[in-house]
């Protein structure tokens, strides 16, 4: 990839501003290039619940839940992105279905959401339902 990697990068970089506002579709004021090393992650993530599911049809998929109460740290469509890609870089081929349940108070004025996936889990959205 290095062969087509470099020269793509020099190019794109030449007329940044021009191709950002291309792709977002909107105005843009300036485009920078920052290091693109990403780190990876230094702790486990752990989960609350996993299931691997079989569906009358005989297909497979993964409902993972997450129970929230008051007083997390990190917000959590942050939490629910790094969750459902990590299930999703190691069970590829099996479509995600993630939902955070909201107890004792905790999400109360927060919007839930789902997503259909155009293609088995081509989507990282998660439903939010309060119990």
């Amino acid at each position: 990839m290095a062969k087509t990697d470099n020269p793509l990068k020099r190019l794109v970089n030449l007329a940044a501003n021009d191709v950002a506002a291309w792709l977002l579709e909107r105005p843009v004021r300036e485009a920078t290039t920052r290091s693109s090393n990403l780190v990876p992650p230094a702790q486990a993530l752990d989960s609350d619940l996993v299931f691997f599911v079989t569906l009358e049809d005989g297909s497979e998929e993964i409902l993972h839940l997450e129970f929230q109460g008051r007083g997390s740290d990190r917000p959590m469509p942050i939490r629910m992105l790094e969750y459902r890609t990590r299930l999703a870089a190691t069970y590829p081929d099996m479509p995600v279905t993630s939902v955070v349940w909201y107890v004792g108070g905790a999400g109360v004025g927060t919007v839930g959401l789902l997503a259909e996936p155009v293609e088995a889990n081509a989507t990282l959205s998660h439903l939010e339902r309060g119990l």
